[in-house]
C-alpha cells in the first residue's frame, strides 16, 4: 500500500469512526451559485486557470486535468438557465473532455459539439455521453471513501463526485471532480464553482488545487455518490 493510499484511509478512518459523516450544514451558510458575482466576463479569453501541458510520447495527451471555473460562462445559456446559474456538472465534463481529448474544450464549447446535452435532464446520461466519445464507460455508485481511494491510487481513474443536497459546496447539486491524492493524503480536485475555492483550498508545496480529505468526506455524507470514468474492456 502507498504511503498516500494510507494516509488517505487514515483520515477517512477517523472521520467515520467518529460519526460525523451526515454533517448538518447550517442554512446561513450556504450561498445559491447564481446570486454570486464574479470577475470573469469574457470567455473566449479564458483556456484554463491552471497551467497544462502536452506530455511527450507518441500520443497527444495532457499531464494534467485543466480547471475552468462556471462563472467564467456566466451568460452561456443552458437548458432553460445558463451555465453561470446551473453548470456545474456542464464545466466538470467540459474539463474532463479536455484531458481526455488533449484540447481545450471549454463549457461553451463542448455544449456546441454535443447539442444533446443543451436540454438532457438525466445526469447520468451527460457522462455517459461524454464517456462514450472517449472509449470509456461510467461506474456509478453510492459514496465509499474506501472506494473512491482504490479509484484515485490504485486504478489512477477520474471522479466525479456528486452531492445532492445543500451543503457547504452549493445550495442545491453540487460536482466535484477528483483527480487524484497528494502525498499527504488530500485531495486533488477540480471545482467548478469559483466561490468554493476561497472556502475550502488548502495551501500545499503541490502546483495544485487541493481539498482536505476531512472535508470532501463530512460534506459529502452517505447520500452522495461517486461517477468513475474508466476505459472500456481492451483499452487502457
Amino acid at each position: 500500500m502507498t504511503k498516500k493510499l494510507f494516509i488517505l484511509l487514515i483520515l477517512i478512518s477517523t472521520i467515520y469512526l467518529s460519526g460525523c459523516g451526515n454533517k448538518t450544514i447550517e442554512a446561513e451558510n450556504i450561498t445559491d451559485t447564481e446570486s454570486r458575482n464574479t470577475s470573469y466576463s469574457d470567455e473566449d479569453k479564458i483556456l484554463s486557470h491552471n497551467t497544462v501541458s502536452l506530455e511527450d510520447g507518441p500520443e497527444r495527451k495532457f499531464d494534467k486535468v485543466p480547471l475552468y471555473y462556471q462563472q467564467d460562462y456566466a451568460d452561456i445559456p443552458y437548458g432553460i438557465s445558463t451555465i453561470g446559474k446551473s453548470g456545474s456538472l456542464v464545466t466538470c465534463l467540459a474539463m474532463m473532455e479536455s484531458y481526455y481529448k488533449a484540447d481545450y474544450i471549454t463549457p461553451k464549447k463542448l455544449l456546441s459539439e454535443y447539442p444533446s446535452l443543451m436540454d438532457e435532464k438525466d445526469t447520468l446520461t451527460m457522462m455517459e455521453t461524454i464517456a462514450s466519445a472517449n472509449d470509456l464507460t461510467v461506474v456509478s455508485q453510492a459514496f465509499d471513501p474506501y472506494v473512491l481511494a482504490d479509484y484515485l491510487n490504485n486504478q489512477e481513474r477520474l471522479v466525479l463526485l456528486e452531492i445532492p443536497h445543500a451543503s457547504s459546496f452549493g445550495s442545491a447539486t453540487s460536482y466535484i471532480l477528483i483527480t487524484g491524492t497528494t502525498p499527504d493524503g488530500d485531495l486533488v480536485v477540480r471545482d467548478a464553482d469559483y466561490n468554493n475555492i476561497e472556502k475550502f483550498a488548502i495551501n500545499t508545496k503541490y502546483d495544485e488545487l487541493v481539498y482536505s480529505a476531512t472535508s470532501i468526506v463530512l460534506e459529502a455524507g452517505k447520500t452522495s455518490l461517486i461517477h468513475a470514468f474508466t476505459y472500456q474492456e481492451g483499452r487502457e
